[in-house]
């Protein structure tokens, strides 16, 4: 579908969605729905999102009840879809896991946006939506479900994951009556990217991807390589130095269909260059144990294990956060000592561990959250919510659990911040990073650093 031939109407909309789902039957795709509901006299949702996609690519989510909030969770053809979305969208209501759902505005506009691979989900995907008020307000006031169907224990704790939400689903304003169906794309993406001097490597798959073209440029250290050559399983390109960004786009005619970038990377850094599939790997995760040997440094931060609710630790994260989307960007691994040692699991980790896990028995978790790599990830996801309501604007960040000598840690990357300057809520607190230790800017720093900022957004 293409994004620039869709309309504005709303008569004009809705039998577009209705084929994009048809076009998701015949291609064999099954639909998984997951709502989170406001159950009063009537359902209403909170917020929904519909996937598209091949049978099991998602499982089934499960179901929680919090007073009157309620999550609902449930697997269906397309075809089935398709008829219930045709009834909602005549103003009838729409029906998920034995619930009716009133209010639910699928009869409004529907916008549409592509997005590329691992954002929405591990494939290319075509988003539309529909919501009740415009984006970008910021006025989050309920986090909603996300696919991993984090378990809250009460309606305060389910309003203070909002922040993990919005990062998870690329949201600005998750505020309530707002929509999602993501329909996969699977012609194809672009699956692994590795530089081994001097080649870089790159490998493209997916259904239709044959009569594709990989397009884009790499910076080096002696300038810039355009790249433009039919797609293929392997490609193969020879730079005459390490390449410190790298973009690149997966074209059908005039359609982009997925695109990466990374970088910019230090010289050191490129030399280590390795995303030996998106689904599995990324770069932080493959420079995590020679980082650890290196130390800290104005990219590096090593903290112990912290109570994500409680403590002044937590601030001493807050902080480092601040001040690399001030910066550069940079990693903290956390669950080392200052050496970068690995700690394995101490008193703060087991503790969080049996609070969370006494909290998810009760709300009937499956036995694959007890797994270790699932329970560190929850944990960066509590630490990263406490950063996101501390800091006055959204931070871009990644979580990567890892194991290092036997032992779980996580790295939390914080990427360089497009909105300057990031600073505490309140408080309006401001760090940078300066070699390896984060302190407050001077007053021309201060102006360099707004000055940085007006010069980004005029490139």
């Amino acid at each position: 579908m293409r994004i620039a031939d869709w309309p504005h109407r709303a008569e004009e909309i809705h039998p577009r969605v209705l084929a994009l789902v048809k076009r998701a039957h015949e291609e064999g795709c099954v639909a998984s729905l997951r709502f989170v509901v406001c159950k009063e006299d009537v359902c209403w949702p909170l917020f929904g999102r519909i996937d598209l996609t091949r049978p099991g690519d998602i499982e089934r989510g499960p179901r929680y009840r919090y007073e009157k909030i309620l999550t609902i969770a449930e697997q269906i053809s397309a075809a089935e879809l398709n008829e219930r979305l045709g009834k909602a969208m005549s103003g009838r209501p729409f029906l998920c896991d034995g619930e009716v759902l009133e209010h639910h505005l699928m009869a409004g506009q529907w916008g549409a946006t592509r997005h590329h691979a691992y954002e929405y989900g591990s494939w290319p995907c075509v988003l539309v939506q529909v919501q009740s008020t415009p984006r970008g307000q910021g006025s989050s006031t309920f986090p909603l479900v996300s696919p991993d169907a984090p378990l809250f224990s009460g309606i305060e704790e389910l309003r203070a994951a909002v922040a993990a939400f919005r990062q998870d689903h690329r949201a600005y304003d998750v505020r309530r009556d707002q929509i999602l169906l993501v329909a996969w794309d699977y012609r194809g993406r672009i699956e692994s990217l590795e530089y081994v001097a001097p080649t870089l490597s790159t490998s493209c798959g997916g259904d239709s991807v044959a009569g594709m073209t990989l397009t884009g440029r790499l910076e080096t250290l002696n300038g810039v390589v355009s790249v433009r050559q039919p797609a293929e399983e392997h490609i193969d390109i020879r730079l005459e130095s390490e390449p410190t960004r790298v973009a690149l786009a997966l074209v059908a005619g005039y359609e982009l269909v997925d695109y990466i970038q990374e970088g910019p990377y230090s010289s050191s850094q490129a030399t280590r260059l390795v995303i030996k599939g998106r689904r599995q790997g990324n770069p932080i995760e493959t420079f995590v144990e020679p980082m650890l040997y290196e130390g800290e440094n104005d990219r590096v931060e090593f903290k112990p294990w912290v109570n994500p609710a409680t403590g002044d630790k937590r601030n001493e994260i807050l902080e480092t956060a601040i001040a690399f989307a001030n910066t550069r960007g940079g990693a903290i691994i956390i669950g080392v000592d200052r050496y970068g040692q690995p700690l394995g699991e101490d008193k703060h980790l087991k503790a969080w561990k049996g609070i969370y896990l006494q909290r998810a028995d009760r709300g009937g978790a499956s036995e694959s959250i007890h797994s270790g790599e699932e329970l560190i990830r929850i944990y960066g996801m509590e630490v990263r919510d406490f950063i996101q309501n501390s800091v006055n604007r959204r931070l871009e960040s990644e979580l990567y659990p890892s194991v290092v000598k036997g032992c779980q840690i996580l790295v939390l990357e914080i990427k360089r911040g497009d909105l300057k300057p990031y600073t505490t809520q309140p408080g309006n607190d401001i760090w940078i990073r300066v070699n390896a230790t984060n302190r407050r800017p001077s007053p021309q720093e201060l102006t360099e650093l707004l000055t940085s900022q007006d010069s980004e957004k005029r490139d």
